[in-house]
């Protein structure tokens, strides 16, 4: 899917069954904004809320991307941005095989990212911490404490050493 509206109302169309019980709710780097929205999603649905939401990677929804669009780079230089967030670390995007493979689902995510827009809600009553690496070039560590505009509990920051994959 390369629109979030779409693939926000199928992932909680899926949960459905198990937010009656206690859950959490994590995303990564495009996840956190994913499950950010998820969350937004379901208290607009009148879902029961998770007992915690945990962002990782990604600087605030309401802060601008930071960096140009990826989802149509050529080949390579999708593959040198990839490699720049230590995201190939096995070296899997050496291989032309590979890319054919791997880069479409990457470009996917990647259009699906590039093109959020965030929109102004209501905070969420929700506990949230925010992680990030402590030499990530793409999110600082103010960019996880901004989350809290976006919170109506005090949040958590916690750093690891590493990069983006921390």
């Amino acid at each position: 899917m390369r629109q979030l509206p779409q693939l926000l109302q199928a992932v909680a169309g899926a949960l459905r069954p198990i937010t009656s019980c206690p859950y959490a709710v994590f995303g990564h780097s495009m996840g956190s904004i994913l499950a950010f929205e998820l969350v937004r999603l379901l208290r607009r649905q009148g879902q029961s809320m998770p007992r915690h939401l945990f962002v990782s990677g990604r600087r605030a929804p309401h802060l601008p991307l930071g960096r140009r669009p990826f989802h149509d780079l050529p080949e390579m230089d999708l593959v040198a941005e990839i490699r720049r967030f230590d995201g190939d670390a096995h070296g899997l995007l050496d291989s032309a095989e590979m890319r054919a493979l791997l880069l479409p689902a990457v470009r996917a995510d990647f259009a699906l990212h590039d093109s959020y827009a965030y929109r102004d809600e209501a905070p969420l009553d929700v506990p949230m911490t925010a992680f990030g690496g402590m030499a990530d070039a793409t999110t600082s560590e103010d960019d996880l404490h901004a989350w809290q505009e976006h919170c109506l509990l005090p949040m958590s920051v916690q750093m690891y050493a590493g990069g983006h994959f921390f």
